[in-house]
């Protein structure tokens, strides 16, 4: 309900110690963006700390993978990838899921509702399946 407010406390939280991001705090301002439809912050967030150097989440990883399907899933048509093979951009959406099920293999489980999705654990695993059951918990319906 409130989360204008929380995306802007964690925007000025991000912008006063850059160095917060080993709190993820990032990562909860793309679930709050996600939950406010803010496709265009989340792009921007993303293009920030989707970087080789920084650490990776399931968050991170998925989360590109999903702006950059819902980028190309409007001109998608299969009779015209028959035709033609992917283009350069459904190529890099490809790309981005095999990049994203790579990092975290236990994700698509849960987001297709092949495993029984419950509360996420007070500590997350990165790379487990603790992480998966979280990132699918928050980010199932987006």
């Amino acid at each position: 309900g409130r989360n204008k407010e929380a995306a802007k406390m964690m925007k000025d939280l991000l912008k006063e110690f850059p160095t917060m991001n080993v709190l993820n705090v990032h990562e909860n301002l793309i679930e709050a963006c996600l939950e406010m439809r803010a496709y265009g912050e989340v792009q921007q967030i993303l293009a920030k700390y989707d970087d080789i150097s920084l650490p990776k989440s399931a968050t991170i990883c998925y989360t590109a993978a999903l702006m950059k399907a819902r980028s190309v899933a409007d001109k998608f048509s299969p009779e015209i990838v028959t035709r033609r093979g992917l283009s350069s951009a459904e190529m890099s959406a490809v790309d981005i899921i095999h990049r994203a099920v790579e990092f975290n293999p236990h994700v698509p489980k849960y987001l297709l509702e092949q495993k029984s999705l419950v509360l996420p654990p007070e500590h997350i695993l990165k790379r487990g399946d603790s992480e998966a059951v979280a990132y699918a918990f928050f980010h199932l319906r987006h």
